[in-house]
């Protein structure tokens, strides 16, 4: 069998080899070494905070370069070497402890990591003409690298700070394992179907439509940038000042990632029944729920913090693209999406900084509640984006 006559599952599962490697490993995961990293370089939180933020800023970077990149380049190239520039600086984060350097790496890792996973999403987009799952599919990439290194890690930096840098080899070793099945996905046939731009990443209408009657969309939007980054990037360093078991922690991770897999299936069916910006406002109220179960004391409220919160973190941007959807014609979907994704990604990349900032002063604590504020804000917003009589078809 050759490759254009594979199943197109076949090449969504090869494919999410970028997401895995630009969203699951750079960014989601990484708050499994951040509590050793912090405590071995002895860094504070919002030093902490700020290579997150170094991160985000990278990766909106790439965002805004990418246009440009794929005008001179082909899709594989762009989606190869986005997936290997992040395994590159995945291997090199553990070159030097130097603050500076760990900025410079981090920074790095988000750039690369915008071509490689926004060039893999379009690409999977295509897909979805050949089989309705392929998107699906897909984002399980993420889900996948959560549970692998979820259930590695915790234990390897036990009581032992020191390993930090082991754990960026785990990382570069997951990445070129991923950027190898990128390499054997049909990008070419999938391609030559259409022109790959993807989503968010072409330049802006001369006259661009008037974003007002999706302005609490953008809000909402915002403070789920704000909210949901801070949870996954000290929820481990959390867990550890409560001095939860090693192998729970490892356990909670495995959780997220788990329902991260399972998520599709739960709103796949509400979908179908309810308004867009009523479940963006389901999924943002659901981590705001988790943020505070993470509060109380008790193994069993962290495990329940975390099913909620793997259920619900990765269903908002999909409701976001809904409403849009729903509001403006397809010509303006693109364009739409990319204005508001730039203050999207700027919450996302200040927020760790200053909640780290909070968690300095009042514990860490500070930053499950912080997540809850804002994902409360932002439910608010989604369901004034439904009464406002925009957006209420899904």
């Amino acid at each position: 069998m050759t490759r254009a006559q594979r199943h197109p599952l076949v090449d969504a599962v090869l494919l999410s080899g970028s997401v895995m490697v630009a969203l699951g490993l750079a960014r989601f995961s990484y708050g499994l070494v951040l509590p050793s990293m912090r405590s071995d370089l002895q860094l504070s939180f919002a030093l902490s905070g700020g290579l997150g933020t170094a991160n985000t800023f990278g990766y909106l970077v790439g965002v805004v370069t990418l246009p440009w990149l794929l005008a001179r380049i082909p899709p594989r190239t762009a989606l190869l070497s986005g997936s290997a520039g992040v395994t590159a600086m995945l291997f090199a984060t553990m070159a030097s402890s130097a603050y500076l350097w760990l900025v410079v790496a981090r920074f790095s890792t988000g750039f690369f990591g915008a071509s490689a996973n926004l060039v893999g999403l379009s690409l999977a987009a295509k897909l979805v003409t050949r089989h309705r799952s392929a998107l699906v599919v897909f984002n399980a990439g993420v889900g996948i690298s959560i549970v692998i290194t979820g259930a590695v890690l915790p234990s390897l930096l036990a009581d032992r700070a020191d390993r930090w840098p082991v754990a960026w080899v785990v990382f570069g070793a997951l990445g070129v394992a991923a950027t190898i099945a990128c390499s054997l996905a049909n990008v070419e046939t999938v391609a030559s179907n259409s022109a790959v731009v993807p989503l968010g990443t072409e330049p802006l209408p001369q006259a661009p439509a008037p974003l007002a009657p999706i302005r609490w969309l953008a809000i909402s939007y915002v403070c789920f940038g704000s909210g949901y980054i801070v949870y996954i990037t000290f929820l481990i360093a959390t867990l550890k000042n409560r001095a939860i078991p090693t192998h729970l922690i490892s356990s909670a991770f495995v959780a997220i990632g788990a329902m991260c897999l399972l998520s599709p299936l739960m709103w796949g069916r509400l979908q179908r029944n309810s308004a867009a910006p009523v479940l963006l406002a389901v999924s943002m109220t659901g981590i705001g729920v988790a943020g505070l179960l993470l509060i109380l004391d008790g193994t069993a409220s962290v495990f329940a913090s975390v099913i909620v919160f793997g259920l619900t973190f990765m269903a908002a941007p999909t409701f976001v693209t809904a409403t849009i959807r729903s509001l403006r014609p397809e010509t303006l979907w693109t364009s739409t999406i990319s204005r508001i994704t730039i203050p999207f990604g700027i919450a996302q990349a200040i927020a760790p900084w200053l909640s780290g900032a909070g968690v300095d002063q009042f514990g860490t604590s500070f930053a499950p509640l912080w997540t809850a504020t804002c994902c409360a804000l932002g439910a608010f917003f989604a369901v004034a984006q439904f009464r406002s009589g925009t957006g209420n078809d899904s």
